[in-house]
């Protein structure tokens, strides 16, 4: 990559290549490929992921994007947000997500880049999803509050504050607001919640 004649050389063949599996283009987005026309090259090999595809490889695509990506606004990140505006349901929750979860990360600079395209997906993807997001959010909250309380208790105990907690609405809202893959019903959803608490 210091050599430049090289580098142009490597344009003009890249210009020439026809696209590669959209998983093997996935190893041209990790830190050894800074180049812009090396990723955006990879990125246009991604455009032929399915919806289900993109939802099973979001996790490398997310850490691609927050990790690897020299600057915020890039071939990457417009097409993940283009796919994701596309299927907030499915891609769209799948990226918000996978954000989330490297939004506790200890470095500021990718705290910063998580917040900035959580803020741009939530802002372009309605008031409508934005509010489920919310959902989603308040549930986990409440979910991570009843399995502190239980924690304490014993198993006779955990079970009787399982449930007085889990009223119908919760249950329902938990059965609507599950994985898009995994279409709960709510006696498997409330299972499935008991599990994890107890």
């Amino acid at each position: 990559w210091m050599n430049q004649k090289m580098v142009e050389e490597l344009h003009r063949l890249i210009s020439q290549w026809e696209p590669i599996d959209p998983l093997l283009a996935l190893e041209l987005l990790d830190a050894s490929f800074s180049d812009t026309v090396t990723r955006s090259y990879a990125v246009e090999c991604l455009r032929s992921f399915s919806d289900e595809e993109m939802v099973t490889y979001m996790l490398q695509i997310v850490q691609a994007l927050v990790y690897f990506e020299v600057y915020e606004d890039s071939s990457l990140s417009r097409l993940v947000l283009e796919r994701s505006l596309r299927n907030r349901t499915q891609i769209g929750t799948a990226f918000y997500w996978h954000l989330m979860g490297l939004s506790t990360h200890n470095d500021p600079n990718i705290q910063e880049r998580v917040q900035l395209y959580q803020d741009a997906y939530l802002a372009s993807s309605g008031a409508e999803h934005a509010a489920r997001i919310q959902s989603q959010h308040a549930l986990i909250y409440h979910f991570r509050s009843l399995s502190n309380k239980a924690a304490k208790l014993d198993p006779k105990s955990k079970m009787a504050l399982i449930d007085a907690e889990l009223n119908p609405d919760l249950i329902a809202l938990s059965s609507e607001l599950s994985s898009p893959r995994d279409q709960s019903t709510m006696a498997t959803t409330t299972m499935m919640i008991r599990k994890v608490i107890v």
